[in-house]
């Protein structure tokens, strides 16, 4: 083992039961329980102790601490910021640290090297009320506070309400590190892992040992920053006016927030060597098992060779061979290409404004609306659409069929975002009165196909050809296609000839770049658009695992009761069918799961019958459906709908007669059908496709959460009246309700 790893493995890990010995717990009270006290400035540097005490009893973090705000405040505070401390008869309620912010807005303390909004709150107690009570003690000029950026993790975004309004900031992840380095390989692609591989057989060979040091010692910091300094003062973020620079700001606050931390035994600086040469290196804090990473670079002259990534790869190689002591990091930036392999669990940091009352809210969203939304004149934005490469037709008045160049094209996507998932919502479950409309365009270099499905379900707004049954929804077209994908769409609702005032896709899919050039194109055409957030997705990534090696990484309570619940089943006369084939025992198959799921918890009938039987004919006829059956005694008692196409095995339907829930038939027929699609069909994804269930929790491996896109068209006076209704919703409901508390007050009370 290397000596300075060999130095880590008694790394200060605090018991995290000592550090919440003390948490404070408390349920919502009334806002008139607590009083927020806002301090002089520079009042922060003499409160160290109650600030850490607060975080540490709370989130624990060191992104928190007062060691990393302290030292972002010493540095790029301009010394008028504000300590404001909210108590009750238990204590601190929350806490924060405040800038001047702009003439009408109170804002919490930011600066970019600052991971985490500087705002704490108890448990218990509600955003919206804290912040609203925050305004109330600074002058009435101050209308709004904002915050930014805040973690759903330890704050959970809370629904918009006409008094407050959140937005995504960041999309950022973490990685969950398994207890062995063999598992964490498995879960990486073949590809990517044979690219590391690759790497570091290259870099060994041209350099000499590729090795990793850690530096944890005070008195180094400076040092190791002076190093950063120097590699990422030779690269593009030289040019960009973005690297670290001795003399400058951000030089001293890594040097001064990283000794701070390091006299606490929670600051790092890992080093990747090339033989003697330094090749890249990341600056991180930690605390308990948890590293967080906060700055990485690399020798651009060694970038062939993938420092950044190698450096990663030998990080978590110690940390699962046991010579660093942690279980989880988290990354608090992007994102992007070069972390996207590692992440485990993505989620989305996000800004919340808080306003006053609700008239404020108003015209604050509307005017941004207004900011944003105005751009480019409306033809010239169709013009440099439609002339991107993109060749489109489109006909949003009539009831067109799926073009036929989308069967061709839909091979290798996706199920549900292939011509046939299209198909069978066209004909069985189009409600009345909504009609498809399918942009059908063609690319010129490289030339591809591609189709973007969509329905008119209203005077003037369109929607995604979805429903309540689509996971995700995507254009048909190669993922390389993004692009043009989302001009041609953007083109389409631009043209006035369509009349497109309001545009919603929801959920999206994994196509990030459609999403991100979508959006981009529509507000360049004169659109407002809104992400918004539309449910949980739990998966399992196989990672070239047998149904035995998966099924013993589960949780304990699976592992020892699926068998038992198995064999007193199997008991009781157990038989478990698979269909796939389109033949008569199909439709007998299908009659069976529509009774079990008439008449089980979840006990309605589909909005669409003719559905789920198109559904499993089309699955079967194609070789996609696994339609499970459980028989007691001959009597079918669980049945799910299981569908896999292109290594992904995706559940859409599940259901159990409610007089059997006591023998768990639901559980026994999951494992098989896991079983079924692991080792026989050798899936690489298992895909609950929607729902935060806890019961999807135990059999999935990773989270990641879906959102829809709703854009307005501020040329026209339908896309204003829909963006006015859709950022000021609960401005309407709240005078409703002011006025009719006044009336009640005025009525005169009967004898």
């Amino acid at each position: 083992m290397p000596a300075e790893l060999s130095s880590l493995r008694n790394f200060h890990v605090a018991s995290d039961a000592a550090r919440r010995a003390e948490v404070v717990t408390g349920t919502t009270r009334p806002a008139a329980d607590f009083e927020w006290q806002l301090l002089a400035p520079g009042s922060f540097s003499a409160r160290h102790a109650e600030w850490d005490a607060f975080n540490d009893a709370l989130w624990n973090t060191p992104l928190l601490s007062a060691s990393f705000v302290g030292a972002a405040l010493d540095h790029f505070g301009d010394g008028s910021e504000r300590l404001a401390v909210a108590r009750d008869v238990d204590g601190v309620v929350a806490m924060t640290v405040l800038t001047k912010g702009e003439r009408l807005a109170l804002k919490a303390f930011q600066a970019s090297q600052l991971p985490l909004c500087p705002w704490m709150q108890r448990p218990g107690r509600s955003l919206d009320t804290l912040g609203r009570a925050l305004l109330a003690c600074t002058p009435p000029w101050k209308r709004v506070l904002s915050l930014s950026p805040l973690d759903p993790a330890k704050l959970p975004r809370i629904q918009d309400n006409g008094l407050i309004h959140t937005s995504r900031y960041i999309d950022t992840g973490r990685i969950e590190l398994p207890g062995d380095l063999a598992t964490f390989e498995s879960g990486l692609s073949a590809k990517f892992r044979a690219n590391l591989m690759r790497r570091h057989r290259a870099a060994s060979a041209t350099f000499g040992d590729v090795t990793l040091e850690v530096e944890t010692r005070p008195e180094r910091m400076q040092a190791c920053i002076d190093q950063y300094a120097h590699l990422e003062g030779a690269g593009w973020k030289a040019d960009a006016g973005t690297a670290v620079r001795a003399g400058e700001a951000q030089f001293d606050f890594y040097v001064d927030m990283l000794t701070r931390l390091a006299q606490k035994e929670q600051a790092l600086v890992f080093l990747l060597r090339f033989g003697a040469r330094v090749a890249a290196m990341q600056l991180a804090v930690a605390r308990d098992s948890r590293l967080y990473f906060l700055k990485t670079t690399y020798d651009e002259g060694l970038g062939a060779h993938g420092p950044g990534v190698l450096l990663k790869w030998k990080l978590f190689e110690a940390v699962l061979t046991g010579q660093l002591p942690f279980r989880r990091c988290d990354l608090y930036g992007r994102v992007n290409d070069s972390n996207r392999n590692w992440v485990t669990t993505g989620r989305s940091l996000y800004h919340a404004n808080i306003y006053r009352g609700p008239s404020t809210a108003a015209l604050h969203l509307i005017s941004r609306a207004f900011r944003s939304g105005s751009v480019a004149p409306a033809d010239d934005a169709a013009m440099s659409l439609t002339d991107s490469g993109a060749d489109r037709t489109a006909d949003p008045t009539g009831d067109q069929p799926i073009p036929q160049d989308a069967y061709a094209l839909s091979a290798k996507l996706p199920l549900f975002h292939c011509a046939e998932w299209f198909d069978l919502l066209v004909r069985t479950a189009l409600p009345a009165g909504e009609r498809p409309t399918f942009i059908n365009a063609t690319t010129s270099a490289p030339r591809m196909g591609l189709v973007v499905p969509l329905v008119k379900c209203g005077q003037g707004r369109f929607r995604s050809l979805t429903n309540f049954y689509s996971p995700t929804y995507a254009p048909i077209c190669d993922t390389a296609a993004g692009m043009a994908a989302a001009q041609a769409l953007a083109a389409f609702a631009a043209d006035p000839h369509n009349g497109v005032d309001i545009l919603e896709l929801l959920p999206l899919g994994e196509n990030q770049e459609f999403e991100r050039e979508t959006t981009s194109a529509l507000r360049a055409a004169g659109f407002q658009t809104d992400r918004f957030f539309c449910f949980a997705n739990w998966y399992l990534e196989v990672g070239g695992r047998s149904f035995a090696e998966f099924f013993a990484g589960l949780p304990s309570v699976i592992r020892k009761n699926a068998p038992r619940y198995r064999r007193r089943l199997e008991e009781k006369g157990m038989r478990i069918e698979i269909v796939r084939a389109a033949t008569q025992r199909l439709d007998e198959a299908v009659a069976s799961f529509e009774h079990i799921y008439l008449n089980s918890w979840r006990a309605k009938s589909e909005p669409f019958p003719a559905f789920i039987g198109e559904l499993c004919r089309m699955g079967a006829s194609r070789g996609w459906l696994r339609l499970g059956l459980l028989f007691l005694d001959g009597t079918p008692v669980a049945a799910q709908i299981w569908l896999v196409k292109n290594g992904v095995a995706s559940i859409f339907k599940l259901a159990y007669l409610e007089a059997f829930a006591k023998l768990s038939v639901g559980t026994v027929l999951t494992a098989e059908m896991m079983r079924l699609v692991i080792d026989e069909d050798k899936v690489s994804v298992v895909d609950y496709l929607s729902g935060d269930d806890a019961y999807k929790r135990d059999w999935m491996s990773h989270r990641r959460e879906r959102y829809g896109l709703i854009a307005f068209n501020l040329r026209r006076p339908r896309g204003w009246y829909g963006a006015a209704m859709h950022y000021c919703g609960g401005l309407a409901k709240d005078l409703r309700g002011r006025l009719r508390g006044a009336w009640r007050k005025a009525a005169p009370t009967r004898a």
